[in-house]
């Protein structure tokens, strides 16, 4: 449903598989689905909602799957918060995790908030960097979803630096892979506001050089 944009029925679905595993008594179990259902309320952009549930999965975790999961879950959630070096530091804490188990699809999930949270903090270098990483990574194990996520946020780093045209193509290649596999989450229309907030900007600004001087 997630992947849909049903998110309504995932939360439905994921709140009642809650009650069962309460039942049961299944912690870890209970930290999975609770994060699932912190991701639908993201999704729907209840992000301090989402961000208590997946404060609530990181308690409730007794393995490392499922902590990496909830600390990148936060701090995504602190990104659209504005709460940006609280995000640095989730994802930090997520990427030690997933380095240890050497998984590289989560590796590359942090790296891809932690340059989102750098370029919020005016740290450009890591988050070139930090981008390019998790692109790189996205590329090699071909999880395109991830991928249009990383080059988005590759365009903004262009963008913040000033190269237009490299933003543009980074952000159409996201926009156009997120058609492509028809992917309709947060991040993807996040993307497609990207572009066209750069198209409208580059056409007032050659609106504006074309008009006569006084």
């Amino acid at each position: 449903y997630t992947s849909q944009g049903r998110y309504e029925e995932s939360i439905d679905n994921f709140e009642a598989g809650l009650v069962d595993l309460r039942k049961t008594g299944d912690q870890n179990g209970m930290a999975i689905a609770t994060a699932n259902v912190g991701y639908a309320y993201f999704q729907e952009k209840q992000y301090a909602k989402a961000l208590s549930l997946f404060q609530q999965a990181e308690t409730l975790s007794a393995y490392p799957d499922p902590q990496k999961t909830a600390l990148d879950d936060q701090a995504a959630a602190y990104l659209k918060l504005h709460q940006y070096a609280l995000s640095q530091e989730k994802a930090t804490q997520a990427l030690q995790i997933s380095e240890t188990q050497q998984d590289q699809r989560w590796i590359g999930i942090s790296l891809w908030v932690q340059s989102l949270a750098y370029l919020n903090l005016g740290e450009m270098d890591k988050a070139q960097d930090a981008a390019h990483l998790a692109n790189n990574i996205f590329d090699a194990i071909d999880d395109k979803e991830m991928l249009a996520r990383s080059l988005d946020a590759l365009g903004l780093v262009a963008e913040v630096r000033h190269d237009q045209e490299q933003a543009h193509a980074y952000f159409q290649k996201a926009v156009d892979l997120n058609n492509r596999i028809g992917c309709k989450t947060i991040f993807a229309k996040d993307a497609k506001q990207d572009l066209d907030r750069l198209n409208a900007n580059t056409r007032e600004r050659k609106a504006g050089a074309a008009e006569p001087h006084q």
